[in-house]
C-alpha cells in the first residue's frame, strides 16, 4: 500500500524504541516505555503521530482523566489495566492525546470508511490507534515522546500481555505539520517499528491428531502438538511420550522426544494392523500430559470415500487479520494438520494487487495428495444479503467487491459468477449486525452454509453455543427468519459446513476472534468433506454435491444416510425411508438426533463414544422432507450433517 525509502523515513521522521525489549509471556501484567525521537523534520504545533497498540488479547487503552472532571470519575477504575502516561521531554510542548478505542482511521484522508462510498477499499489500523498531537511549543530534531503504557503508579497492574503468543508490532506514524500527507492514512510510517516478543505458556495438554479414514497396513502421519492454557503452540515443551494404540499389532514407535528444535508439534508415522475405530495415546508421565487421538476407522480395503477436514474461512494481515498468508497456510498444514484451508480476506480491504498475492498463495500452497487450498474472500455486503465467503476452483478469477460498480448486490454478484466456477457460503447467518436475508438466494452458487464458527451457532433460535457479540457474555437470540433452519424450512437445498472466521491467521485450532483477534471466543469449527482423493478437483465436486459436514472442532466421524443415499443427495420413494446412522465421538456421546423438517423424530442416547442404530421412519407425510443429523457429546463438542431430501410421492408405505 506504500513503500519507504530505506534510511529516508529514519533521518527525516525519526526511530521509535521501545523499553525493555525483551520477550514477555502471555496472560502477564507489564510495562513499556515507548520513546519516539523526533527526526530533523521535526514536529510543528499541530504536527504529530500514532502510535498503534496490538490486539490480540492486550488490555485497552485507559487515559487518567483531567482533573477537572472530579466528581465525574469513578476513582476505582485506576486499578484497572491498561493506562498510559504521554510526556513530551521539552516542557514547553503541551501533548494532546485521544483514542484507543475506535480502530478505524480517520476519514479525513483517502482511507476508513469514506473509501467504501467512493468505491475504493478501506484501511484499518491493525490494533489501537493511539493519537498524539504537539501544542504549544514545536519538537526539533533529537526532542522525544515517551508513551508509559501501562502505568502503575495509582495501583494499576500495567497492560495484560494478550492470550496469543506471537510477535506483535507496534506501528509508529508521524504527522509532522498535521496536514495528513503521507504515504500511510497522512501518515509516514517509522522503519524498524518496536516489537514485543510474546511466548506461550507452558503446555497443559497435547493435542493429536490422525486420519479418520484407513485401510489396514496403509501408512499414515500421526501429529502431536503441545498447547498452552490459551491454545498456543507451547513451543518450549520438551518430553518423552510414550505411544500406544488401541490396535495391539500396530506398527508405531513405542517412544517418542518432541525436542526443542520441534518448536511444540512432532509427527511420527504409523499403520494399523486390525479392522475396526481405533485410537492413538500418548502419555509424558514427568510432566503429567496425556493426548488421544480422534477415532481411526480402519477398514480392510482402501475405503471408497475417506474423510478429509480442513477451515475454509479465515483471514490475515490482508484485511483485519494477524499474519501473513504464508504463515496462515503453514499452520493449517503443519500445526493444525488441516487437509485443506482456505484464506477469505474481506473484499472491502483488499485492492487488486494483494487479492493477486492471494491467488499466488493459494496456488503455491496447494499440493495434490498433501494440501488443498481454494482462492477466495469475504463479500461483506450487509444491507442487502449478509456476509457471503466467495470459492473459487482455480486461481486465474476476478474479485468482485461488494464496493465495486455491478457487484454491489449478492444478485449482482452471482450475475457476475455465471459461467465460472464457484460458490458463495452465508456464514453467522443469525448474527445480528451481519445477518443473513434468505429472501435473497440462488440455489446454483449458495449451495452450502457455514452453520457455526468462533461466533457460535446458527441452527435455530436458543440452540447450544448461540451466534453472540462477545463470547458468552452477549448471548442474542437470533433475528427472525435468519437460522440455518429457517433457511432448509424454505425448501433450500443447502449443505452444511463450519469453519473458524478466524482473525489470527491460525485456521483450524484457535479460538481468538473478532477484528485482529482482539478477544477469545468459542473454538473454531471445522468442515468434514467425503472424497475420493485429496485434490481441488474431488474436494470441490464433494462440496458442490453437499458429501460434507460441520463440528464445533471435534473430528467426529458421522456416517448418514437414508435408503442408501449419503448426505447431500436428493431421490423419490413410496415407501417409508430407512434412515441409517453411525457416530464415532472424540468422547462419550450424549445424544444422536435425527431431524425431519426441523423436527426431531429420533433421539439415541449414547453409551460411551461410539454408535450406530437404523429405524424406518413411518411417519414421515406426503410431499418434500429432509432429514439431517446432530450429534451432541458429553464434553458439548457436535456435529450436523448435510441433509437428506426426500420426495414422498403416494403409494405403499
Amino acid at each position: 500500500m506504500f513503500s519507504l525509502k530505506p534510511g529516508l523515513n529514519r533521518r527525516l521522521y525519526g526511530v521509535a524504541s521501545i523499553y525493555p525489549d525483551r520477550a514477555v509471556v502471555v496472560g502477564r501484567c507489564e510495562s513499556w516505555t515507548i520513546t519516539y525521537k523526533v527526526g530533523e523534520r521535526g514536529l510543528d504545533v499541530g504536527g504529530g503521530l500514532v502510535i498503534v497498540l496490538p490486539l490480540g488479547g492486550f488490555s485497552g487503552i485507559r487515559h487518567f482523566p483531567d482533573v477537572s472532571m472530579d466528581g465525574k470519575w469513578d476513582v476505582w477504575e485506576i486499578t484497572e489495566p491498561g493506562y498510559v502516561w504521554v510526556t513530551a521531554s521539552n516542557p514547553k510542548t503541551r501533548l494532546v492525546v485521544e483514542g484507543g478505542s475506535q480502530r478505524y482511521t480517520p476519514p479525513a484522508r483517502d482511507y476508513g470508511w469514506s473509501t467504501l462510498r467512493e468505491g475504493r477499499p478501506m484501511f484499518l489500523w491493525p490494533g489501537r490507534p493511539l493519537y498524539i498531537r504537539v501544542e504549544g511549543h514545536p519538537l526539533k530534531e533529537g526532542d522525544e515522546i515517551r508513551v508509559l503504557w501501562g502505568d502503575t503508579s495509582s495501583g494499576s497492574p500495567g497492560v495484560v500481555t494478550g492470550t496469543l503468543a506471537r510477535e506483535a508490532e507496534i506501528l509508529v506514524a508521524v504527522d509532522p505539520d498535521g496536514e495528513l500527507r503521507g504515504p500511510l492514512c497522512g501518515y509516514y510510517p517509522l522503519e524498524s517499528p518496536p516489537k514485543i516478543r510474546i511466548l506461550p505458556e507452558r503446555a497443559v495438554k497435547l493435542v493429536v491428531t490422525v486420519p479418520s479414514k484407513v485401510s489396514m497396513g496403509e501408512r499414515f502421519e500421526v501429529t502431536v502438538v503441545a498447547r498452552d492454557k490459551y491454545e498456543n503452540v507451547a513451543s518450549g515443551y520438551r518430553g518423552v511420550l510414550e505411544v500406544k494404540c488401541s490396535d495391539p499389532s500396530a506398527h508405531l514407535p513405542e517412544t517418542v522426544r518432541m525436542e526443542s528444535k520441534d518448536r511444540g508439534v512432532l509427527r511420527f508415522t504409523a499403520s494399523l494392523r486390525s479392522v475396526g475405530v481405533h485410537r492413538i495415546t500418548l502419555t509424558d508421565e514427568e510432566n503429567g500430559l496425556k493426548g488421544v487421538s480422534n477415532p481411526i476407522d480402519c477398514s480392510e480395503a482402501k475405503p471408497d470415500y475417506r474423510i478429509y477436514w480442513g477451515d475454509p474461512h479465515v483471514h490475515t494481515s490482508l484485511s483485519d487479520g494477524l499474519g501473513t498468508l504464508e504463515e496462515c497456510y503453514i499452520y493449517a498444514r503443519d500445526v493444525a494438520d488441516l487437509d485443506f484451508a482456505a484464506v477469505t480476506d474481506h473484499d472491502s480491504m483488499l485492492t487488486d494487487e494483494e487479492w493477486e498475492l492471494t491467488k499466488k498463495a493459494a496456488a503455491r500452497f496447494y499440493e495434490p495428495g498433501r494440501f488443498v487450498t481454494f482462492s477466495g474472500y469475504e463479500y461483506s455486503e450487509r444491507r442487502h444479503g449478509g456476509d457471503k465467503c466467495v470459492y473459487y476452483l482455480t486461481d486465474d478469477q476476478p474479485i468482485f467487491r461488494y464496493i465495486d460498480e455491478g457487484s454491489r448486490t449478492p444478485s449482482e454478484l452471482w450475475e457476475k459468477l455465471k459461467g465460472r466456477k464457484a460458490l458463495t457460503v452465508p456464514h453467522h447467518p443469525t448474527h445480528k449486525r451481519m445477518r443473513t436475508n434468505w429472501d435473497i438466494h440462488d440455489p446454483h452458487f449458495q449451495r452450502l452454509v457455514e452453520i457455526y464458527s468462533e461466533w457460535g451457532n446458527s441452527e435455530y433460535p436458543s440452540n447450544p453455543r448461540p451466534v453472540c457479540l462477545n463470547h458468552l457474555h452477549e448471548e442474542r437470540e437470533p433475528p427472525e427468519g435468519t437460522t440455518v433452519q429457517e433457511a432448509l424450512a424454505r425448501g433450500y437445498r443447502l449443505g452444511i459446513i463450519a469453519g473458524s472466521d478466524n482473525h489470527s491467521g491460525q485456521p483450524g485450532y484457535c479460538d481468538q476472534m473478532g477484528n485482529f483477534s482482539r478477544r477469545r471466543a468459542y473454538h473454531g469449527g471445522l468442515t468434514a468433506i467425503y472424497a475420493k482423493e485429496l485434490t481441488r478437483e474431488a474436494l470441490w465436486d464433494s462440496l458442490w454435491n453437499r458429501r460434507c459436514y460441520a463440528t464445533t472442532g471435534a473430528r467426529i466421524i458421522l456416517e448418514f444416510s437414508v435408503d442408501g443415499h449419503i448426505m447431500g443427495e436428493e431421490f423419490s420413494t413410496e415407501r417409508a425411508p430407512k434412515i441409517k446412522v453411525r457416530v464415532l465421538g472424540t468422547a462419550n456421546i450424549e445424544k444422536t438426533e435425527v431431524i425431519r423438517s426441523n423436527k426431531v423424530i429420533f433421539v439415541k442416547r449414547g453409551d460411551g463414544s461410539e454408535l450406530q442404530f437404523e429405524f424406518l421412519d413411518g411417519e414421515i407425510g406426503p410431499g418434500l422432507n429432509y432429514y439431517y443429523v446432530r450429534v451432541t457429546q458429553e464434553d458439548g463438542e457436535m456435529a450436523w450433517s448435510s441433509p437428506v431430501w426426500v420426495e414422498m410421492t403416494l403409494g405403499k408405505r
